[in-house]
């Protein structure tokens, strides 16, 4: 046969249970310390002020300007601006309005 069945004897059992207690921990452990902590707006400020961003699937490039302006740029983070806009912090949220593109959504 190429497989042999084995039991745990009663003095295997504590060093089992400290290694599956252990991995649980560690997966707990890591689980927290990915998670995201939210930002205040000095943050978010400081943040988009550092460059272009890019959107979702490239499609697009967003430049913050500390004058309270917004240039969108579409697939191209050199291109000329597609639309241009206004930004704001409010509270912890960032808000625009651009001139055709539209708006942040329902938060501001």
């Amino acid at each position: 046969m190429w497989f042999q069945r084995t039991h745990l004897s009663d003095q295997d059992w504590p060093r089992v249970l400290t290694v599956g207690a252990l991995a649980l921990m560690l997966m707990l452990l890591a689980s927290f310390s990915a998670k995201a902590q939210a930002l205040d707006g000095n943050a978010v400020n400081q943040l988009a002020l550092k460059g272009s961003w890019a959107a979702e699937d490239d499609f697009g490039f967003w430049n913050w300007d500390e004058d309270g302006t917004v240039c969108l740029r579409f697939l191209d983070p050199n291109s000329d601006c597609a639309d241009k806009g206004t930004w704001t912090i409010d509270g912890d949220v960032m808000c625009y309005e651009l001139g055709w593109w539209g708006e942040s959504y329902e938060l501001c």
